[in-house]
């Protein structure tokens, strides 16, 4: 009798980088992107409201409109096979200066069959802010055999905050 050892053979999706900016272009024709105003600070101005005639910092995570993308790259690992859908879950975790988790969103990643890559562009019309400080978008993913989120990338954007 014979005992054979299988190893895993699971297919992973894996991160090759991710980018914040305000907007993404994709040439059809060679299929290379273009990224414009790549952030790595920004500049919020608070105002004051009501009757206060001060603006102050937010106690609680206050959302900015400020329209922005994460442009990510995924791909299937090394000499995997193009056949069939390769399927993960994405996390992106916004971490305020303190450490402080402030917002989180999930969204899919599949890279369809016969097909190597994936680049997703996830729009974010907020930033949620409660300091001046660095803040880390953290993006994690959740292969399809695993149970917990693995941290991929540690995306920094300094936020300024002036006081009218």
């Amino acid at each position: 009798m014979r005992f054979l050892l299988i190893k895993n053979t699971a297919m992973h999706v894996k991160h090759i980088w991710s980018v914040l900016c305000h907007r993404s272009v994709g040439d059809s024709g060679s299929n290379n992107v273009s990224l414009f105003d790549v952030f790595e600070q920004i500049s919020i101005t608070l105002k004051p409201v009501g009757d206060n005639k001060l603006a102050k910092l937010p106690e609680e995570p206050k959302a900015f409109p400020h329209d922005y993308v994460l442009v990510s790259l995924w791909s299937r690992e090394k000499n995997a096979s193009l056949v069939g859908d390769l399927k993960a879950e994405v996390r992106v975790e916004l971490n305020d200066p303190t450490g402080k988790k402030i917002n989180e969103f999930d969204f899919p990643a599949v890279i369809p069959a016969n097909t190597k890559r994936l680049r997703s562009n996830t729009g974010i019309g907020n930033l949620f802010v409660t300091t001046p400080g660095i803040y880390w978008f953290n993006v994690k993913v959740k292969n399809s055999d695993q149970k917990d989120y693995q941290l991929v990338a540690e995306l920094p954007l300094e936020v300024l905050l002036t006081i009218e």
